[in-house]
């Protein structure tokens, strides 16, 4: 499946998802991978990010898309907070985003 160019990504902290902040912001670049900056790997005492909501266009409509588990944080090895130098990582999540994803953002660019 091809993702589409557009592939935004919220990023959410906290354990339970009901109560996740939506802090961040990524890029989609494969079936399983999201681009973001290091600085948003982690969110305070929030911890580390848990959750992608695929698909958005703003904070306030992430409940209707799909929202996926993160499996791996990988920041560039020369990462240094507070530094912005090397302010790179990939997140993984747990399941491939299918054609849901696609189905769901083709949806929401139809509609807009």
């Amino acid at each position: 499946m091809e993702i589409p160019p557009s592939g935004k990504a919220l990023l959410g902290y906290g354990e339970n998802l009901n109560k996740a902040q939506w802090l961040c912001e990524g890029t989609v670049i494969s079936e399983r991978f999201i681009l973001t900056a290091a600085r948003c790997t982690t969110a305070g005492t929030l911890g580390t990010v848990t959750y992608a909501s695929l698909g958005v266009r703003s904070n306030d409509r992430h409940k209707n898309t799909h929202i996926y588990k993160i499996k791996r944080v990988f920041n560039h090895p020369k990462y240094n907070e507070p530094s912005w130098y090397h302010d790179i990582a990939l997140l993984q999540t747990e399941q491939e985003y299918g054609l849901l994803f696609y189905f769901v953002w083709l949806l929401s660019t139809l509609l807009q």
